[in-house]
């Protein structure tokens, strides 16, 4: 039985962000598949626009806890609705579905927004456990269907990104750690 998880993540967003999102897009890729919103928060951290995907969730594949990603980012706001989407389309809709787990990543972004990709030289999403919010925040209950996760998504310039794939998330993770990399800092060097 497939269970509609757009209410648990509604009240765990109105829980963990104090409130209604300041703007909502929608995407959808034809009327036969659910919607995926992308929610605004303009207040949530200091400095920065937060993005939340709703619906995601909708599409896990079966075996796979449902899903959704936060985006924090401190430039940039205007093409993360759109980047983001279109990322999660793509896990979500391929011949074999991709789940997002630590340490999935996305590469492609300078074809999807070109302007973006060249701007900040981010060229790939990282999905990691939330950085900067509570414990519990990572884990979403649903009354009689389980637990759902978050998971946060962060931009990767080329050279990052060619570093994980090499290395593994653990030793990503360390680097990250160890250059004291800001996580919502669009704008930061390549931490590699």
């Amino acid at each position: 039985m497939s269970v509609d998880w757009t209410e648990a993540y509604v009240d765990h967003y109105a829980r963990f962000f104090l409130g209604a999102p300041d703007a909502t897009h929608s995407f959808q890729l034809d009327t036969a598949k659910p919607p995926i919103q992308i929610l605004t928060y303009d207040r949530v951290v200091a400095g920065c626009r937060l993005f939340a995907s709703l619906g995601f969730s909708l599409y896990a594949p079966a075996g796979a806890a449902p899903a959704e990603v936060v985006c924090p980012v401190d430039a940039g706001g205007d093409a993360v609705p759109d980047i983001l989407a279109n990322a999660l389309f793509h896990m979500a809709t391929r011949p074999q579905p991709l789940a997002i787990s630590w340490g999935s990543t996305l590469d492609g972004l300078e074809h999807v927004n070109p302007a973006f990709a060249k701007k900040y030289k981010k060229e790939a999403l990282y999905f990691t456990d939330p950085y900067g919010f509570p414990d519990e925040f990572a884990h979403v209950l649903a009354d009689c269907a389980g637990v759902g996760r978050m998971y946060l998504a962060m931009f990767l310039s080329k050279k990052e990104h060619a570093f994980l794939r090499e290395h593994q998330r653990d030793a990503f993770e360390e680097k990250l750690e160890e250059k004291g990399v800001d996580p919502y800092d669009v704008r930061r060097r390549s931490c590699v």
